[in-house]
């Protein structure tokens, strides 16, 4: 049987390694994921969600300064979309809470 979160969008990021800070570790994912380098991130929410087989704590931060244009480096499918076109994705449910939240800039 499939993983039972494909097929769903979600934002970029990942896993806090041990001795890492949250703006480290979210420096990392993007340079890993998207070889994108950013300064100056601002956390912005944090939402916990019960999956059925896990819980998990989402931190969202806000980055408006970064350099270098997005790569799909795990093969992942990406889109810049805007704050509108965001919410007619199937988003994960731990990210759909931002949704309504977004604006443009």
């Amino acid at each position: 049987e499939g993983h039972p979160q494909a097929g769903y969008w979600e934002f970029p990021g990942g896993k806090v390694e041990a001795g890492e800070t949250l703006e480290a570790a979210l420096a990392r994912e993007l340079a890993e994921e998207l070889s994108l380098s950013i300064r100056h991130p601002r956390l912005w929410r944090t939402v916990e969600h019960d999956y059925p087989l896990r819980s998990v704590r989402v931190h969202f931060f806000h980055i408006t300064d970064y350099s270098g244009e997005p790569i799909a480096n795990e093969r992942q499918a990406f889109l810049w979309v805007t704050p509108q076109e965001a919410r007619d994705l199937p988003f994960l449910e731990a990210d759909r809470p931002l949704l309504p939240l977004l604006k443009r800039p």
